[in-house]
C-alpha cells in the first residue's frame, strides 16, 4: 500500500474531523480495500488529511482544489460520526442544516 498526503491551500476551506474519523472512498462495484480506486482517507488537520491508496511503496502530496468533492468528503464524516469538530463554526452550521 501507499500513502498520500491532501492539503487545502483556500483559507476559506478546511476539513472537519467527526467521531468516525476515517472514512472510505470507492468506485462502482470496488469495495475491497487494496484494490485500485479505493481509498481510506483520514484528516489530521483542518487542512491536511493522509491517505492510504493501492501501490506498494507509492508515496504522493496533492493540492485539494475541487470544493463539491471536498463538500462531499465532509458530509460522510459528518454523517457517519456522532461528534464532529471544525475550525469554522460556519461549517458546522452547513453540514448541520445539510441535514
Amino acid at each position: 500500500m501507499g500513502i498520500g498526503i491532501a492539503v487545502i491551500r483556500k483559507p476559506n476551506k478546511a476539513f472537519v474531523i467527526g467521531s468516525k474519523p476515517v472514512v472510505t472512498l470507492t468506485q462502482p462495484g470496488q469495495t475491497r480495500f487494496g484494490r485500485p480506486g479505493v481509498e481510506v482517507w483520514l484528516p489530521i488537520a483542518a487542512d491536511i488529511a493522509v491517505f492510504v491508496i493501492a501501490g506498494k511503496g507509492k508515496e504522493i502530496v496533492i493540492t485539494l482544489n475541487d470544493d463539491t468533492w471536498l463538500r462531499s468528503f465532509n458530509a460522510a464524516i459528518f454523517h457517519e460520526s456522532t461528534v464532529i469538530g471544525g475550525r469554522s463554526e460556519a461549517l458546522i452550521k452547513s453540514l448541520v442544516s445539510a441535514r
